[in-house]
């Protein structure tokens, strides 16, 4: 396998554009998708990173490096509610996912918008 350079993506501009979306559901989902990254940022050095999570900034910048631009807004309903490490809180989580599908059809038009204004080259979603 050959590793991806600058021109393996097709940019808009200088530099190709990553978006990564995290779900808020703790923080291993955060730490896998930043060795993908990480990864990436060493081939392609000009990399424009945005983050999509609501993960605290200094937990994205330990994991991700600087720089990048956080949009601070839940990509899902932040996973299934715990009560413990093992244990599912169903009917919290019921509530959390009715709710995050309340308005469905709004979502996805604001959803589509974002994505069409921050305009990436490339998506990587870690389970949203």
């Amino acid at each position: 396998h050959r590793s991806p350079t600058e021109t393996d993506l097709p940019s808009r501009g200088s530099a190709p554009h990553l978006l990564v979306t995290l779900t808020g559901h703790g923080f291993g989902h955060a730490a896998q998708a930043c060795v993908v990254v990480r990864a990436l940022r060493e081939r392609l050095p000009a990399l424009r990173l945005t983050i999509c999570a609501t993960l605290r900034r200094p937990v994205l910048a330990e994991l991700f490096g600087e720089p990048f631009e956080l949009v601070n807004e839940p990509p899902d309903p932040g996973g299934l509610v715990m009560t413990s490490p093992f244990d599912v809180d169903v009917e919290a989580s019921a509530d959390a996912y009715a709710a995050f599908h309340a308005n469905w059809d709004a979502r996805v038009r604001h959803d589509a918008r974002a994505l069409a204004e921050l305009a990436p080259d490339a998506l990587l979603a870690d389970v949203p």
